[in-house]
């Protein structure tokens, strides 16, 4: 197991499908998208329509999940904080989880995920909303350097060719993230996976992380296939 990819590694009792939730965490641009996508092909449920951010890739962010995520934070430059009480948001994000794991049942999936950036800062809220009595989620926190994540932030661009939300603030909201992100998990289980290793080394990683998430390895192959396709929905 390489120390950089599963850095806080904590094995995993097997779950059974309808009780299994995963939440992949990281900031924008921090290779969330392909982690979620690769929970996907592995037979986590992360959704069905996904939010379209004009990028080159599927985001494989669950449009009702971003929707349920920007009622509990402001993610707009000028705002950038939490909304409601406390209460209200577990519910918000409890209610997101019901209906996927119904969804989940209804395709045969092997549990249900979801991402989005602001989630990071949300931590607290879906451990208690994504819990069972008997279950808790496992947040998987996506490692990319800084430098690589605002490189990537700044080469982006939409399918007019404009830069991809050139936020001014991107450098203090991606240490924001990031920083409530790995505050957070200081009190809950999780894994962590290195975005670049992944790439370099799909079906390692993947493999780890089928094992670290309880998952059946039947369908790495799948998963190792969207990585080296470089993330696409096809």
């Amino acid at each position: 197991m390489h120390p950089t990819e599963f850095s806080g590694f904590e094995s995993v009792e097997p779950r059974s499908a309808s009780s299994r939730a995963f939440v992949v965490l990281g900031p924008y641009r921090g290779g969330t998208s392909l982690v979620c996508g690769v929970l996907q092909r592995l037979g986590v449920f992360v959704g069905r329509e996904f939010w379209e951010a004009e990028t080159t890739y599927c985001t494989f962010e669950d449009t009702e999940l971003r929707f349920a995520c920007l009622e509990c934070f402001d993610e707009a430059q000028t705002q950038w904080r939490l909304l409601g009480e406390f209460d209200k948001r577990v519910d918000t994000l409890r209610l997101w989880l019901n209906r996927a794991r119904e969804q989940a049942v209804q395709f045969g999936c092997m549990g249900v995920g979801g991402k989005h950036p602001t989630l990071c800062k949300l931590v607290d809220e879906v451990a208690l909303s994504w819990r069972t009595e008997s279950d808790v989620p496992l947040f998987i926190a996506v490692d990319r350097p800084i430098a690589d994540v605002l490189k990537s932030w700044t080469n982006a661009r939409d399918s007019s060719g404009a830069p991809w939300w050139p936020r001014r603030d991107r450098e203090t909201i991606t240490r924001d993230l990031i920083k409530a992100r790995d505050t957070a998990l200081t009190q809950y289980k999780h894994v962590r996976v290195d975005f670049q290793t992944l790439r370099q080394d799909p079906t390692r990683v993947i493999s780890n992380l089928a094992t670290a998430c309880g998952l059946p390895d039947e369908h790495v192959e799948a998963a190792v296939r969207l990585v080296q396709q470089g993330g696409s929905s096809s």
